[in-house]
């Protein structure tokens, strides 16, 4: 009975941040964020202590947690998406048993974009996608995952932030910025292995013909790959140390 009530009165606790994490006031944000973490880091520690856990890894709190901070990217309310955006970077920083790979099954499998959506609703789901994206790379996990993991996460997220571009024009410049932001991170063999398949389309023939959004990945790479390499991906330009 102990644990039960306890149990409860940590789901209630949790549930008791997220609110807040939507406030216009940054403080109100930064302290829902900073308590949810420690609450569930609290929790995942207990769960992971005792037999309930069994083979399973999240506790039902954690489970719970990530799959809403994701979820709450999709909404415009107040300050919803930095609020929970923030609080899913802290999460995936702090918690190790939160992988990249788990963010993106959540991304994947919550914010699902259907031929029935439409207008906001696509627009909603499209942002809450583009956030998640962002959150992830911002943690710098993907980063530290071994080399196969790393490959294989990477080309994921780099597919799903050029999906995101290519579904609005106003979506192009920001999730090419975030991509940007995910090549840096990475080993240039990632880079090339990982990336350079999803990029690659963005930048055909001469330079004149690339979009603004096209030259922003085309510089990152440029500062990213030896120039050998990037001669052999874009034999039409000249890309040195970046520029």
């Amino acid at each position: 009975l102990l644990c039960l009530a306890t149990s409860r009165s940590m789901a209630a606790t949790v549930l008791s941040y997220f609110w807040e994490l939507a406030s216009l006031d940054v403080d109100r944000r930064v302290k829902a964020a900073s308590s949810l973490i420690a609450a569930l880091n609290t929790a995942q520690s207990e769960f992971a202590a005792t037999s309930a856990a069994g083979g399973q890894p999240l506790c039902p709190d954690l489970e719970y947690a990530v799959r809403r901070l994701v979820r709450g990217l999709a909404s415009p309310r107040d300050g919803a998406r930095q609020g929970f955006g923030a609080a899913l970077i802290e999460l995936c920083a702090a918690l190790e048993i939160v992988t990249p790979e788990l963010i993106l099954e959540q991304i994947e499998s919550t914010l699902q974009l259907t031929g029935a959506a439409k207008g906001s609703e696509e627009r909603d789901v499209l942002f809450g996608r583009l956030f998640a994206c962002s959150a992830l790379v911002r943690s710098h996990r993907v980063a530290a995952l071994p080399a196969e993991r790393q490959s294989a996460t990477a080309a994921r997220l780099s597919a799903l932030l050029i999906a995101v571009g290519g579904a609005k024009a106003f979506l192009q410049e920001p999730a090419a910025a975030v991509t940007c932001e995910l090549i840096r991170t990475l080993d240039p063999s990632v880079v090339e292995e990982s990336v350079w398949p999803t990029v690659a389309p963005l930048l055909p023939g001469p330079l004149a013909g690339w979009s603004p959004h096209g030259l922003m990945l085309a510089l990152a790479l440029a500062r990213k790959l030896p120039p050998a390499r990037l001669a052999t991906l874009l034999p039409h330009c000249e890309l040195r140390d970046g520029s």
